[in-house]
């Protein structure tokens, strides 16, 4: 097979440059078998993209380029970046996990920060760790997965660059929290709701995507925007006529009892060790965070501040008390604060973003277009906002409006956008897409070697 000259040079590029930082920098990191699990991650995921775009078309290289390249940063972040870095709560994590270890149970609901969070997520932890391995190893392996399955199912090079870049996602690559998994599952959420809606894998798939469900909520309970994102997909199923009605109601069944069994065991839990179904520790948070609770609150849209709160902390000042510039300052830079020399580079990266956003809007209103109404994807999507919405009324505290909660949406939020981009016959507004994407991907970038320089 010949590789062609565009992804044999990016993986000999990326190569060459991961086995110079890696030989440089191997014996200063804390964890030697951790590095060596990531870097073989980071080979194989390569290997795997240069292998694909070079039995494909031009399209297929650019989309495996750019998988390489978010593999990449993905590698160097996670592992020039301490555990507790750029992190929130890690200490309450490994709580959980060190129980684990030392008990062979899972604790009471109420006995510490974090117990409120279903097991499955420090499980895996625990095996990992048992290996030798740091739970950020864990990590970088969702991640990578995340990238290289995108690639496999749906080769788009404008989508893997916003996935594989996007800041609130890449920093999952070091991360300690169950937030990390949701990429990954919103992927095979994806993958699974387009079979099923072409009929290809009938019973298989919607056994699956129950399974898949079932997962999502035993790993948190962000989990059941997944369940709202299925119900127009459970709709089809009741009124399509397609088959006998027996094997749409197994199909129906296979999709929604695994999950329904999870939440009843883990709600059944939770009431009978707190008293309440839904216990959280919400109720600990400190006051200084709370915000008003008012329509502005969701509708608002402060851009003075938005550009103005450049590089200070996102929790404090007027940007977090409204929903939406703060979800796309913590999605650009995460929730944290960095110095005033980052300042340039939010902004233009807050610009291009409102560019992005207003032009793909701007893209829907063909007919053509319109069908990505109906996918999976926007489903995933709405889901997503209103569980998000209602979370936050509910819990008006600032630090509930971050980007590290819509990792169930990052994969749908990049298919979206890749798709609006191939999709639009325009082609002004399609190279100024294009142009904006590969801005924005530059301006990661550019942060991220500020960051670890």
């Amino acid at each position: 097979m010949t590789i062609p000259n565009l992804s044999k040079r990016t993986g000999l590029l990326l190569t060459g440059w991961g086995l110079v930082a890696f030989s440089a920098w191997m014996n200063s990191f804390p964890s030697r078998e951790g590095t060596v699990f990531r870097f073989a991650l980071w080979l194989v995921g390569g290997a795997i993209a240069i292998l694909f775009g070079s039995a494909g078309d031009r399209a297929r290289r650019w989309a495996a380029a750019a998988a390489v390249v978010g593999l990449s940063a993905g590698f160097y972040y996670s592992v020039l970046t301490p555990i507790d870095v750029r992190a929130h709560d890690v200490a309450g994590h490994l709580w959980n996990v060190e129980y684990l270890r030392e008990t062979g149970g899972y604790p009471r609901m109420d006995m510490a920060w974090e117990t409120f969070q279903p097991p499955l997520y420090y499980l895996a932890v625990l095996a990992t760790t048992a290996t030798g391995l740091v739970p950020s190893d864990l990590s970088y392996l969702l991640f990578a997965a995340t990238l290289v399955g995108f690639l496999l199912w749906r080769p788009n090079a404008v989508a893997l660059g916003i996935l594989g870049l996007l800041p609130a996602h890449l920093f999952f690559a070091g991360r300690m929290n169950n937030d990390v998994a949701f990429p990954l599952y919103g992927l095979g959420f994806l993958f699974l709701h387009d079979r099923i809606a072409k009929e290809e894998s009938g019973m298989r798939a919607s056994l699956a995507m129950g399974l898949l469900l079932a997962v999502s909520v035993l790993t948190k309970m962000s989990g059941l925007a997944f369940g709202a994102a299925l119900l127009p997909l459970l709709y089809h199923e009741v009124r399509a006529g397609r088959e006998a009605r027996a094997g749409r109601w197994a199909r129906i069944f296979a999709m929604t009892v695994p999950a329904t069994a999870a939440l009843a065991f883990w709600f059944g839990r939770s009431y009978l060790q707190t008293g309440n179904p839904l216990f959280t520790n919400i109720a600990a948070m400190p006051e200084q965070l709370r915000i008003p609770n008012d329509l502005n609150r969701f509708i608002g849209f402060d851009f003075r501040a938005f550009f103005g709160q450049v590089s200070a902390d996102p929790w404090g000042g007027r940007i977090r008390e409204q929903v939406w510039p703060y979800f796309i300052v913590t999605a650009l830079q995460g929730e944290f604060p960095y110095p005033a020399t980052f300042g340039k580079i939010f902004t233009a990266e807050r610009i291009v973003t409102l560019f992005l956003l207003l032009a793909g809007l701007a893209a829907l209103f063909p007919r053509k277009n319109r069908e990505l109404l109906r996918s999976g994807a926007f489903a995933l999507l709405v889901a997503q906002t209103a569980f998000f919405v209602v979370l936050s009324a509910m819990n008006p505290f600032g630090p509930n409006h971050d980007a590290r909660y819509w990792g169930i949406a990052f994969p749908a939020i990049a298919w979206l956008f890749g798709e609006i981009v191939s999709r639009t016959n325009s082609p002004g507004l399609r190279t100024g897409m294009l142009a904006g994407a590969g801005a924005l991907t530059t301006l990661f970038l550019g942060f991220y070697f500020k960051l670890l320089g």
